[in-house]
């Protein structure tokens, strides 16, 4: 066998030596790590009941699919559907329409025949089903030995870490999408291509975020899963096209996500690298909701949307060489996932649960290394930076407020404090950094490219 290329990480040590000590630290950890999942699942809990339960973002989907049943546009504003189907009149809602795409028609319809207390129950459990199903694909492959009660625990540990439980208490579609995606991956890296890119479309059609994986395959001469995937995005559309209208369909694209885009370009908890022209040129927090403003480096606001495409661009084509030209199949959709979260027009914390699986194959590689120090410390970090709750973010944010209020009465911050909103995609970056480095230094990789050409070895 050979030596690890690097120094070993003593943590690794830690959890392999037989030591009294060691084996107290290790009950602690764990002890530490349970209570922490267990305080984050009675926080996603909260949600469940009055009032926090009509502070969710699931409000959208329960709207969307009462319009549906009751044959009214989807695509109304959202406080006139909850004057229409909601039984209380002082549920905050957002002031446009849905933002989300035609096909989640599917997804939301069924749970409109519920009353929302209850549909929003029902979502919470088929989400807490998403997240364990996506937990044991992504685990299997390291630990294919887990029992019931280890799988479990882990699942319970999970959920403080990458927005977990901020997804479950807001209700949004990111479980749903990242079972679909983490399923499209382990089928891809077998080359079950059919299978692998009907997930892949089906996760396009709820939100367009991964888009990227589908121009990678192409990259990557996988010329027939690109066009099964973007086929089953396009009947998926065709599909809402025949219970919404045409006319709802051409609606949404043209003019609703135009508009909401327009509204949270700029807004603080937006970190996409496209909002970047924004927070230069125009300011952050430009929404009168978000609470914290802050102005711009410089007053240009004719040069911010320059300036998004620009740094859009650079990202997304640093991303694409390097998951090019990976030596697996694995590195390859783990750094174009990470590209795609960035490159998304709009990024908010719960979209960092799709993460997971870049980390998870971050931890393989680390493991088939032998924990070198140099991974296994920045990928630790690295979970960290990714875990931060946006409310921290916020409080730090708040710190540096201004005496003087904008109009909005919303609080004004200097614009190097407002970047302090940017660390989730500094994290993102380092993650892709160090996919990077870990697909270059795996011992006994094969050429780059031929994860485009052969299968991906483990199940």
């Amino acid at each position: 066998m050979k030596a690890p290329p690097h120094p070993r990480a003593p943590i690794a040590d830690l959890f392999a030596s037989t030591r009294p000590a060691a084996v107290w630290l290790r009950r602690l950890l764990l002890l530490a790590a349970l209570l922490a999942g267990l305080s984050a699942s009675a926080t996603t809990i909260r949600y469940l009941t009055p009032p926090w339960l009509y502070e969710k973002d699931f409000l959208q989907e329960y709207l969307f699919g009462r319009a549906v049943l009751s044959g009214v546009s989807p695509y109304t504003m959202m406080h006139e559907l909850g004057a229409l189907f909601l039984t209380r009149p002082d549920i905050p809602l957002f002031a446009h329409p849905t933002p989300h795409p035609p096909p989640v028609v599917f997804v939301a319809a069924p749970f409109g025949l519920l009353p929302y207390e209850q549909s929003q129950a029902a979502w919470f459990v088929l989400e807490i089903a998403c997240l364990a199903a996506a937990l044991r694909l992504l685990i299997q492959p390291l630990f294919p030995d887990l029992n019931i009660g280890q799988f479990t625990l882990i699942c319970l540990t999970a959920i403080p870490l990458l927005h977990f439980w901020e997804e479950l208490g807001l209700g949004q579609l990111m479980m749903l999408q990242l079972l679909l995606l983490v399923a499209a991956w382990r089928a891809l890296r077998v080359r079950r291509e059919g299978t692998g890119a009907i997930l892949l479309g089906l996760a396009l059609a709820l939100k367009l975020i991964a888009w990227p994986i589908v121009i990678l395959l192409m990259v990557g001469r996988r010329r027939r899963a690109m066009i099964v995937a973007l086929a089953t995005f396009a009947c998926a559309n065709l599909a809402a096209a025949l219970v919404l209208g045409l006319r709802e369909v051409i609606y949404y694209y043209a003019v609703v996500s135009g508009w909401v885009w327009g509204i949270y370009r700029g807004d603080w908890g937006n970190f996409s690298l496209v909002s970047v022209g924004w927070r230069l040129f125009e300011g952050a927090g430009v929404t009168s909701w978000s609470g914290i403003h802050a102005p711009p480096l410089v007053a240009a606001p004719g040069l911010a949307y320059p300036a998004a495409i620009l740094v859009a661009g650079i990202w997304l084509a640093v991303g694409f060489t390097w998951a090019a030209k990976a030596h697996s199949f694995d590195g390859a959709f783990g750094m174009a996932l990470c590209t795609s979260v960035l490159a998304s027009p709009l990024t908010w914390c719960h979209y960092l649960i799709l993460l997971v699986m870049p980390l998870a194959i971050a931890v393989r590689r680390v493991v088939n290394l032998g924990f070198p120090r140099r991974s296994v410390y920045p990928l630790l970090l690295l979970v960290v930076a990714l875990s931060i709750p946006a409310s921290l973010i916020h409080d730090a944010m708040m710190r540096f407020v201004r005496p003087a209020q904008t109009p909005e009465n919303g609080a004004i911050i200097p614009f190097a404090a407002s970047l302090i909103d940017l660390l989730p995609a500094a994290a993102v970056i380092g993650l892709l950094l160090l996919l990077r480095q870990l697909d270059r230094h795996e011992s006994g990789a094969p050429a780059p490219h031929d994860w485009a050409g052969q299968a991906a070895g483990g199940g």
